[in-house]
């Protein structure tokens, strides 16, 4: 019983605390605080939220497994199941025979920026850093800001890792100036700061925050975690100015 009771009581103060977070009406704070009440919130108006956000299905979803995958490929050689198949390969951690048929992907369209991505990470874990650069460097090439910058983080950390710093700043401060999102200022302040600027790191952090908070609901939700790591580094550059 008191486990039941700390799993209710820890129940409704998740469903009080996102009344708050959605600043939602008076009346459901009051259903919240009655018996019961924190189901109703939850059905009526949480449940909904994580349907349409696609939670739900991705909690229940279970992807194919690598044998299926190769049955589909092997009767169906197709250029989306060869993807099925390389992507899920990658997954599990067999990334030899995943490099391999990115590699085949890229022979018909060097352009595909699946492939590249997916080729880059492969020789990555099969570290062979030269083709993967070659890969990142491609895919930056053609759309930088292509899987949410990811592929351009990845690209600077190895510019950075080969003394090429420069470069690596060049790159992050144009994705500053292409996206309001906290993700290249944070890589950027990160990268004034190896080089001990650290009042310019400063003053673009607090220029990404100001932005964050003026942020639709939904970006400052898929950027909470990067506003954390952007308010430890402004404290940390607060330090260093003292």
């Amino acid at each position: 019983m008191p486990v039941l009771f700390a799993l209710q009581t820890a129940f409704s103060l998740w469903m009080l605390y996102d009344a708050i977070r959605r600043d939602a009406f008076y009346y459901w704070f009051v259903i919240i605080l009655i018996p019961f009440g924190e189901w109703v919130y939850f059905f009526a108006v949480k449940l909904p939220e994580l349907r349409s956000s696609g939670f739900v299905a991705a909690m229940l979803y279970r992807p194919p497994s690598v044998e299926q995958l190769r049955r589909e490929y092997r009767h169906t050689p197709s250029t989306e199941n060869r993807m099925k198949l390389a992507q899920r390969l990658l997954d599990k951690g067999e990334t030899r025979e995943a490099a391999d048929l990115f590699s085949e992907l890229l022979g018909s369209d060097p352009d595909d920026r699946e492939a590249l991505w997916g080729y880059a990470r492969a020789c990555a874990a099969e570290n062979q850093p030269d083709l993967e650069l070659r890969a990142l460097e491609r895919l930056h090439g053609l759309e930088p800001g292509y899987a949410d910058y990811e592929p351009c983080y990845d690209l600077c950390t190895r510019y950075w890792d080969s003394d090429r710093r420069d470069e690596a700043i060049a790159i992050l401060k144009a994705a500053c100036k292409k996206t309001q999102r906290l993700g290249p200022r944070v890589s950027l302040a990160g990268s004034l700061m190896g080089q001990g600027r650290h009042p310019e790191a400063l003053e673009l952090l607090r220029d990404g925050l100001d932005i964050y908070r003026g942020s639709p609901r939904f970006v400052r939700h898929a950027d909470r975690r990067l506003a954390r790591k952007a308010r430890e580094l402004v404290r940390f550059c607060e330090r260093q100015a003292r």
